[in-house]
């Protein structure tokens, strides 16, 4: 899944230009959930939607205010640092 509280069309438009969309069962983007991050309630909404539980969820996050969400789900997490050329 792609859990993202970015506005729908930016994520859309970088989903597709990757083109990366068909790898994944689940795209929620901001306009999916009434908190946003650092609330954890659009991973929350994700593994429900998938029918798993946080034991059985790996987040990837890049930002401070993903990471606290991630923590809150319950979830394990890594933290994505930025690529340096």
């Amino acid at each position: 899944a792609i859990a993202s509280t970015a506005r729908k069309e930016n994520l859309m438009n970088a989903i597709n230009y990757l083109g990366i969309a068909h790898h994944f069962d689940l795209i929620f983007a901001g306009v999916d959930v009434e908190k946003g991050k650092p609330d954890p309630e659009i991973y929350l909404k994700s593994m429900k939607a998938l029918g798993v539980t946080p034991d059985e969820t790996l987040i990837f996050e890049d930002s401070q205010v993903g990471i606290e969400a991630a923590k809150a789900s319950g979830a394990s997490y890594m933290i994505v640092d930025k690529l340096w050329k």
